[in-house]
């Protein structure tokens, strides 16, 4: 069905679940998490040398939501014509030259992919002392970790330690869990670490932490266009949901966003539990594949 043919109604509820899939919750952890990475930000330009952070966590927990957030609105608020937080997604195949290659190319040049690895590495602590970029944020760091081998990339490290001699910007170092390795495997690396940072999953081990969890679920029942939605908020439900999900805020979005267009596209006013089950055996399949992937 093209936009031409889909009548009003259908065209806002698929609007509505649509935004559901990129719905950020601004939870304790999260507003912890970004007060620690302001706090690097901030003390580390204060010093002589250039430090590192990390912030890691599971798949959906919101780490990269938070940077390219933190990065968004740090940058909007300087008079600077370029940004001076910098935020780079580190290459899945990872290489001191692809590396180099990416943050190049975040600075504009045009001959991002030119040049030998030398002349590329003093382009790019030239463009950092010249722009004055005050915080790098290195994303999916885990690909310094090689996916075949499981071995840190060493050639890779020790290039980020070389750049990290020649500049005073901090570093932040963003990505699974498997990215406190990277640090934990070269010395001189995790002797610029000043901090760790976690964004864990949700937990419901109490009374209060289920009662914040599933304030969150009544919270995306409440976008759903359907009626009969008030059951996503009882106990049961409640459970069954964090089980499925292990109380990752990006997995519960992303069930919201399955079982609403399946209620949508069966044409049915009322969202009913089949919608729901049918969503959690998606969503496991979906885990399942990226679990595959990432061995």
């Amino acid at each position: 069905m093209n936009l031409a043919m889909m009548d009003d109604d259908y065209r806002l509820k698929l609007q509505a679940i649509s935004e559901i899939d990129a719905f950020h919750i601004n939870h304790d952890f999260y507003q912890y998490a970004r007060m620690r990475v302001q706090d690097f930000h901030v003390a580390s330009n204060f010093g002589n040398s250039s430090k590192m952070m990390l912030l890691f966590g599971e798949s959906g927990t919101g780490k990269t939501t938070l940077v390219k957030e933190y990065a968004k609105k740090f940058n909007e608020q300087t008079n600077h014509s370029s940004p001076v937080v910098l935020y780079i997604s580190v290459p899945a195949k990872c290489s001191p030259k692809s590396l180099a290659e990416r943050i190049l190319l975040a600075f504009g040049d045009a001959a991002f992919d030119k040049g030998t690895l030398i002349n590329m590495t003093l382009r790019v602590t030239s463009y950092i002392e010249k722009l004055q970029v005050s915080l790098i944020i290195l994303d999916e760091f885990q690909h310094f970790i090689n996916k075949d081998s499981k071995k840190v990339i060493y050639e890779v490290a020790d290039w980020l330690k070389s750049v990290s001699n020649e500049i005073k910007c901090p570093i932040l170092a963003v990505g699974l869990p498997e990215t406190c390795r990277v640090i934990d495997e070269n010395e001189q690396l995790e002797r610029r670490v000043t901090g760790r940072v976690s964004l864990p999953t949700f937990p419901i081990g109490n009374h209060h932490e289920f009662d914040v969890f599933r304030r969150i679920i009544a919270y995306f029942a409440d976008q759903l266009p359907f009626t009969g939605v008030e059951y996503l908020i009882s106990d049961d439900i409640v459970r069954d949901i964090h089980q499925n999900t292990h109380g990752i805020i990006g997995r519960v979005s992303r069930l919201f966003y399955l079982s609403g267009m399946l209620a949508l596209q069966s044409g049915d006013e009322e969202f009913q539990h089949k919608y729901l089950s049918a969503a959690i055996a998606e969503l496991k399949k979906e885990n399942e594949k990226r679990t595959i992937i990432s061995i």
